[in-house]
């Protein structure tokens, strides 16, 4: 390290009245807490210095693991307003403006540790130091990538004391009928027909053993979304909304399914777990109704609860939504019956396969929400942010094997063909009809849809978004529809395909949403560079690809599937957020051409959050090919443009080149950085109005996951490392 480094950072650590003394943290995880410190000898001033927080190529984003680590260390700073936190900044030696990106990390960093945690300015030193201080070779790719860093160092009169290991709390949800509207905690065993009962939902830490209460945990998703909100300190309750959807047969409809529930986040904070259960806990209850205990985090009461003359198992749905959006689902079974048949063993009822991440950025304009209430029903959930506190919830009168055969063997083999326009509406207007069986629903839809509808499609820049989350119900079940070919017919004759006006967001089974500061500038294209039967289609796409996103041929095109299969095969962590883009033949799970194969089984590489993948082949989200995407999302990439079905060579050629071509128009406009879901509007829009062929078949491409994610526009040298 120069001489004047040493002097700078001495000055900085005098400036703060710190002496520095070697008190390492291995492992942040475990012995950085919001826990307690324990006061120190008058002069005998210590510093920790914590794992370094990696970056990307001339990146200063913050990747969700280091958020993780950077969240330890807020809370450190929270809980001890005596300690000062020197954040240094660096780079390799290859990155341009070393000494101003190398502040911009520190002060990224700074950033998102004084806005999550509302720590004064006293408490932060920032320094930037170019390449002056490498700790690795910068010659090799390895040693620039350790050297790409910030480094933080606590300073104080204090040091933290590792906490006594403490277990969490568990969460369950405990559910139970009571006869009457006045909730006195004692659960029926069985419903009586025609008959008025209170439900009642609690969020408890333990489990009601009682009879007539059906428990089970929290789904793995909705259980990460709660502790991600009981870790950020700045909320003390979280707000939720449950919906009931009674099933039909059984239950009189509600007329107001949807009521508030609030969770006390700061319950959950202060909670001691105890060795045992509490013992009866709706005795407890009941001898305290209008306080819950310490164990109950959250609870509702539903009142009006109507059964109908026929007798049998009896399913009541139930929809958590947070901000617009369904974050959890399960279904109540209920007895109902004449007289009691003795205990009939219901346990709560989850018929998911696949969940989906829960948040979104930002809140929907509408959502819709499909699950399985039990082996022989589906039912779905449709809200607008119009009228928040109204949800319109509906019978399928489907059973999940009769949904699974219409998806696979009926709608995706007819948008399959390639037809007419006209002939691609019927199919859509079918598909309308399918998931909105009631004139009620359909009406609804109708009415909203309505009043978003453009002169011609994609005819407005700012669409109204539609997130739409379809919960898995049973193996081999898609979780991915293509709800934008579903096409709406008006009473004036007009029949309108759903995406042509809204920007539909389907979520990723993982996702983080989180904001990230930085654009994603690496790309990987494999293109049928050798493929002769393919080869004069990339020939079509080759200038558009390399005026358009300024590709490095020599680092960043993989011109056979040998090679795309051996980068996907390296397991290696990829430090840089990147875009991946695929154009070969597509089919069961396997890229192909003449020069090899690629499984999906291949997928090895562990991608920096957020990456981006194209998968641009014949139905990369077909139902039962949809394995390259899940495999690319387990492993860091969180926004997926794929096919809903097939699509022919001159289509797929024309798709990149009208990405190609919006990205240069957009570094001719003088723009920075596009969001990928404007991206894949500008795409769609320039296909269907600059590709006479194609037109309602644009519609064959879907953008799934989070499309806030931004990608670089490459500027005329397309500089990057």
């Amino acid at each position: 390290m120069k001489r004047s480094i040493i002097l700078r950072m001495i000055a900085v650590l005098i400036s703060v009245t710190v002496t520095l003394i070697g008190y390492i943290v291995r492992d942040t995880t475990a012995q950085v807490s919001s826990g307690a410190f324990a006061t120190l000898p008058p002069q005998q001033e210590q510093y920790l210095t914590f794992k370094p927080i990696y970056f990307g190529y001339n990146q200063v984003a913050i990747s969700p693991s280091s958020a993780k680590a950077l969240d330890h260390y807020g809370r450190m700073l929270k809980a001890d307003p005596t300690i000062t936190v020197m954040i240094a900044g660096h780079t390799d030696s290859r990155e341009p403006a070393k000494d101003e990106l190398s502040k911009k990390r520190a002060l990224s960093v700074k950033k998102y540790i004084q806005d999550k945690f509302d720590i004064p300015e006293r408490q932060f030193v920032v320094e930037g130091f170019g390449s002056s201080a490498p700790v690795a070779n910068n010659a090799n790719k390895e040693g620039r990538s350790k050297n790409r860093r910030v480094e933080i160092t606590a300073m104080a009169m204090a040091i933290p004391v590792p906490p006594e290991e403490k277990p969490e709390p568990t969460f369950v949800w405990n559910a139970w009928a009571e006869e009457g509207r006045v909730v006195k905690y004692k659960p029926v065993s069985y419903l009586k027909p025609k008959t008025e009962y209170s439900i009642s939902l609690h969020l408890s830490n333990y489990t009601y053993n009682e009879k007539g209460v059906v428990s089970q945990p929290p789904s793995k998703q909705f259980h990460d979304f709660l502790k991600d909100q009981i870790e950020n300190l700045n909320n003390s309750e979280l707000k939720l909304t449950v919906v009931l959807i009674p099933d039909s047969d059984y239950f009189e409809v509600l007329q107001t399914p949807n009521r508030p529930m609030t969770i006390n986040l700061d319950k959950i904070r202060k909670f001691k777990l105890k060795a045992r259960s509490p013992g009866n806990a709706l005795e407890i209850l009941a001898k305290s109704p209008t306080t819950l205990p310490d164990f109950v985090f959250g609870s509702i009461d539903f009142k009006g609860i109507t059964t109908r003359q026929r007798e049998g198992i009896g399913y009541i749905g139930v929809a958590i939504w947070h901000d617009g959006v369904p974050v959890e689902d399960f279904s109540l079974p209920f007895l109902i019956a004449s007289t009691e048949r003795g205990d009939a063993g219901l346990t709560l009822s989850s018929q998911r396969k696949e969940m989906l991440s829960l948040n979104l950025r930002p809140p929907p304009a509408a959502a819709l929400h499909f699950f399985g209430l039990n082996s022989a029903k589906c039912v779905g959930i449709f809200w607008t942010n119009e009228k928040p506190n109204e949800f319109s919830t509906w019978d399928l009168d489907r059973s999940p094997d009769e949904m699974q055969k219409f998806f696979l063997d009926v709608l995706i083999k007819k948008f399959n063909k390639l037809q007419p326009e006209e002939t691609w509406r019927q199919y859509g207007i079918d598909f309308f009809n399918f998931i909105f069986p009631t004139r009620d629903i359909r009406d609804k839809m109708r009415k909203y849809v309505k009043r978003h509808i453009n002169a011609s499609p994609f005819g407005c820049r700012d669409l109204p978004s539609l997130f739409v989350r379809f919960t898995e119900i049973k193996d081999g079940m898609p979780f991915i529809l293509p709800l934008g070919m579903m096409a709406i017919d008006f009473d004036e004759g007009r029949t309108e395909f759903l995406a042509f006006h809204f920007r539909i967001a389907t979520p990723l089974k993982y996702g983080s949403y989180v904001d990230n500061s930085q654009c994603i500038s690496h790309r990987i294209l494999s293109m049928p560079v050798k493929d002769e039967e393919l080869k004069k289609y990339y020939q079509q796409i080759d200038k558009t690809l390399q005026d358009g996103w300024k590709i490095n041929a020599r680092e960043e095109l993989l011109e056979d599937l040998p090679s795309f299969k051996k980068w996907l095969n390296e397991e290696v962590n990829d430090n840089r957020s990147t875009a991946i883009i695929v154009m070969t033949h597509h089919g069961e799970n396997t890229f192909a051409d003449e020069t090899g194969e690629v499984s999906s089984t291949d997928v090895r590489r562990e991608f920096t959050q957020p990456s981006v993948a194209i998968l641009n082949g014949c139905g990369t989200m077909e139902p039962t090919s949809t394995d390259f995407i899940k495999q690319f999302n387990k492993r860091g990439v969180m926004a997926v443009v794929a096919t809903s079905t097939s699509v022919d060579k001159r289509m797929a050629a024309d798709f990149l080149e009208s990405l190609g071509k919006e990205i240069q128009w957009a570094r001719q406009e003088g723009e920075k950085e596009i969001t990928l879901s404007e991206l894949f509007y500008r795409t769609q829009r320039r296909l269907y109005w600059e590709f006479d062929n194609h037109k309602a078949n644009v519609l064959r491409y879907t953008l799934l996951g989070d499309g806030g994610l931004r990608l670089c526009v490459p500027t005329e040298g397309g500089a990057h490392e």
